[in-house]
């Protein structure tokens, strides 16, 4: 639930986020409590306004750069 705990810190209300994202506060809550899924315009804008990954708003662990595949 670390989308819940971000949130939190930002000093959002949930009302204030769901607004600006142009959705109701009861289906942000849903979101966030992992009732319903996230949707594609939901992460990209995340991602545009906070600058968000879609990792971290669904709750995925983060990936090391070596597990990827990629070298430096």
């Amino acid at each position: 639930m670390r989308m819940k705990e971000w949130v939190k810190k930002q000093g959002l209300t949930y009302r204030q986020l769901a607004s600006a994202m142009g959705i109701s506060a009861s289906v942000l809550c849903q979101k966030l409590n992992g009732q319903t899924k996230w949707q594609e315009d939901d992460l990209r804008w995340l991602n545009d306004h906070y600058g968000l990954s879609s990792d971290f708003v669904l709750g995925l662990p983060a990936r090391s750069d070596e597990r990827l595949g990629v070298v430096s």
